[in-house]
């Protein structure tokens, strides 16, 4: 069952400083967020889509401008439940846990298989 439920915040926009900006917002029956439809002037992106596992964790968050997907987010996560990693276009990010289940590091590349650049601990 999908329940409908819409939003109209107005404020400034980098356009012209006035228009109101206007989402609309899908929900799964858990109350996740299933879409988000952004009908503002000049939007650069105009729907998100986001599709959930069976634990109710993001897999995948997508992009759109007139029909045409942009962008992809895909998200994995470990037998835990934590993040593990996050696939952009743009960035890789891959986390690691300590034992009190405390992010330990985070490694960040442009893909899966860069050479790892930056690891934070």
């Amino acid at each position: 069952m999908r329940q409908r439920a819409k939003a109209t915040l107005a404020g400034p926009s980098r356009s012209s400083g006035t228009d109101p900006k206007s989402f609309a917002y899908a929900y799964d029956a858990n109350g996740n967020t299933t879409s988000i439809d952004d009908t503002s002037n000049g939007a650069r992106i105009d729907a998100y889509t986001m599709t959930y596992d069976g634990l109710n964790q993001v897999q995948k968050v997508t992009e759109a401008l007139a029909g045409q997907e942009k962008k992809a987010t895909s998200y994995t996560y470990d037998v835990n439940g934590r993040l593990d990693s996050v696939t952009h276009p743009d960035q890789y990010s891959n986390y690691t846990y300590g034992l009190r289940e405390l992010v330990k590091s985070v490694q960040v590349g442009k893909s899966a298989t860069d050479t790892p650049p930056k690891v934070t601990e």
